[in-house]
């Protein structure tokens, strides 16, 4: 026959999992407590405290959006009359233009390969 206390670790006795097994009601009992108290919380909307506190006018000029001045706008609307949103690079320029010519010719001569 089997003994079922050989197949357990040495550190499972009846006082371990006594201890563990408190431990853990205790915690489930206290979480259950936090729990209930968070349920008593109600929303700001449902008639709760606000969670925001600051002044209405400092409120407003902290969630205004966009957040730019005049000088700004300025800018952006002679950008959008030159109708110039970029300019060429030509150092980028002359990057991508080496970067294709090497794939261009990699691929030629994969293909010469491929078709004789």
């Amino acid at each position: 026959m089997i003994d079922p206390q050989e197949h357990l670790p040495a550190a499972c006795t009846r006082r371990v999992f006594l201890k563990t097994s408190t431990a853990a009601i205790a915690g489930l009992s206290v979480a259950g407590r936090v729990a209930a108290d968070a349920k008593a919380e109600t929303l700001a909307v449902s008639g709760g405290a606000k969670a925001v506190t600051f002044r209405d006018d400092k409120h407003a000029t902290l969630c205004r959006w966009p957040r730019y001045g005049a000088a700004e706008k300025q800018r952006l609307h002679e950008l959008i009359e030159s109708n110039q949103f970029y300019e060429d690079v030509p150092e980028l320029i002359e990057q991508y233009a080496a970067a294709f010519e090497k794939v261009w010719a990699h691929r030629t001569e994969v293909a010469k390969l491929a078709w004789p």
